[in-house]
């Protein structure tokens, strides 16, 4: 059985698809700094979604693939925060907080938009 969970994010989305052969797919996010702050009141998504990953043979939290709906800042808050985004050659092993993106997804018109 597959499993489906929205986090409350406030304003944008972010939901993460766990399939039954194991994968997970994580589809935008909005992780805000409040959310980062513990004096904060802010639901702690971040703590969320990192409870619900596994971890690699490495010992990396991963997702099999992130796809990003639209570069609006609320659908791709936190990434540089949480995630990895280099190569995964280049993941630093000591840090047990970052999530591996093993594949990304996105339509063109993140492209297309950056310009």
């Amino acid at each position: 059985m597959a499993y489906l969970t929205f986090f409350p994010v406030g304003n944008g989305d972010m939901a993460l698809i766990q399939l039954d052969n194991g994968q997970n797919v994580l589809i935008d996010i909005n992780i805000r700094a409040a959310a980062d702050n513990p004096d904060d009141s802010t639901y702690d998504v971040a703590k969320d979604l990192k409870d619900r990953l596994p971890r690699d043979e490495q010992g990396r939290l991963y997702v099999d693939a992130f796809l990003v709906s639209h570069p609006d800042a609320d659908h791709v808050t936190g990434l540089s925060t949480h995630f990895h985004l280099g190569s995964p050659d280049d993941f630093p092993l000591g840090n047990k907080n970052l999530i591996l993106i093993r594949e990304m997804w996105s339509s063109p018109i993140v492209f297309r938009r950056a310009r």
